[in-house]
């Protein structure tokens, strides 16, 4: 059973099909923001990354109603990965402007819902692991191993 499947309320379901349709891109670069942040670190979890989404919507949220505030986390994982979403987010934004299009505050917060409520599916099915992580890692496995930096290789 998939992520929307389980998802009871038909309207929320619909929203949440639509965003994954139409945003498939910005979601999937998103994922692979999170996935490159976590590559090396085995201490981030499904729970710091819920929380590094819920801060995010909270913070677009605030800036829809045009203030500027930035909700931040005690835990400096956390606060590193929203730092690294939100200048990919800002920068993505940007790219897409420069190109004739554009990209909502409103739009941003629902790709950041979608990904909240999928994690969220994870920790239900699986609480205490990291199946979300481990699921995103499935569709970017480029991204999880990156080489060591300045390593020597000695040959036979």
């Amino acid at each position: 059973m998939s992520m929307l499947q389980a998802e009871e309320d038909p309207s929320k379901r619909q929203r949440l099909y639509e965003t994954s349709q139409r945003f498939h891109d910005l979601l999937g670069k998103t994922e692979e923001v999170i996935v490159g942040y976590s590559a090396n670190l085995s201490s981030i979890t499904d729970r710091d990354v819920r929380e590094v989404v819920v801060s995010l919507r909270s913070t677009y949220r605030t800036e829809q109603k045009g203030v500027i505030y930035e909700h931040a986390s005690s835990n400096p994982l956390v606060h590193a990965l929203v730092r690294e979403l939100r200048n990919f987010l800002e920068d993505y934004r940007e790219k897409v402007t420069d190109q004739g299009t554009s990209l909502r505050l409103s739009d941003i917060v629902a790709c950041l819902e979608f990904i909240e409520v999928d994690v969220g599916y994870h920790l239900e099915k699986d609480p205490g692991q990291n199946g979300y992580l481990h699921f995103i890692a499935r569709s970017h496995p480029d991204l999880m191993t990156k080489p060591d930096q300045g390593g020597i290789i000695l040959a036979p």
